[in-house]
This record gives structure tokens, C-alpha cells and sequence, in this order.
């Protein structure tokens, strides 16, 4: 099952390494902009990479952390990831941008995998029906 993602990222950095790795697996919607995000509604994701540049970044993913299960946090400023620590937020994996490219690819499809195996054995249950997926 191809899962609804949304990226929010306005360096554009992140986002352009999600959608090159990952365009054919999730169905992505990407916004870079702040002023455009009003336009996208956040319960029709199932998963979102978020990107904290600023402090309305940092506004903004807390007005709406609640409204999406599965959360992937970056943050290139050292600041704002001990305040992204400090909210606590169960269940979101903290992306280090420090990490070379292959080790985010690595650690994002580890955390992937987890999701859509964790989803698949949901529908085992209620479907008494195996169903696997592999983002490699």
C-alpha cells in the first residue's frame, strides 16, 4: 500500500532527498512554502517529513503533530532540536542532518519499513491475510 506523505521542508533540502528516493514507493506532497501550507490538509497524510528552520516552523509543527500518525523531524540548527526534544512528541522519529546522506536513507527506510510492517500486521488481523512490503 503506497502511503500519502507530506513533506514540509522550505530549505528544500530533505525534500528533495525524500521525493529522489522514495517518489515511487509514497505518493508525496511537498510544500517549501509557510503561506502555501493552508492549502493542504493534514489528516489526509498517513506520514509527514517535517523540516524546523524558524521558530513558525517550529509553531506550526506543534499546531499540527496531532493530526498525523507517523512524523519524521529534521532540523539543521542545534537549537531547535533541543526544543523539538522538549515537546516530547511520542511516536516521531528525529532525523540528524548531521548524518551523511546514505545514513538518512538508512534510518528512514528502517523507520519506513517499520511503519508499513506495523500496518501490514494490523490487516493481518483483521484480514487473517499476510501482506509484506519492502522499501529496498
Amino acid at each position: 500500500m503506497i502511503k500519502k506523505t507530506f513533506i514540509y521542508d522550505t530549505s528544500r533540502g530533505l525534500s528533495a532527498l525524500i521525493k529522489h528516493q522514495y517518489s515511487e514507493k509514497l505518493d508525496i506532497q511537498n510544500c517549501c512554502n509557510i503561506k502555501k501550507f493552508k492549502v493542504f490538509t493534514m489528516s489526509d497524510f498517513d506520514i509527514c517529513f517535517f523540516v524546523v528552520n524558524d521558530i513558525e516552523d517550529l509553531l506550526l509543527l506543534r499546531d499540527i503533530y496531532s493530526e498525523i500518525k507517523h512524523f519524521f523531524i529534521a532540523t539543521p540548527k542545534k537549537y531547535f532540536n533541543q526544543k523539538i526534544k522538549s515537546l516530547n512528541f511520542k511516536d516521531s522519529i528525529i532525523i540528524d542532518l548531521d548524518y551523511s546522506k546514505r545514513d538518512i536513507v538508512k534510518e528512514i527506510d528502517f523507520n519506513l519499513s517499520r511503519i508499513i510492517l506495523n500496518h501490514s500486521l494490523i490487516k493481518v488481523e483483521r484480514n487473517k491475510v499476510q501482506v509484506g512490503y519492502s522499501f529496498k
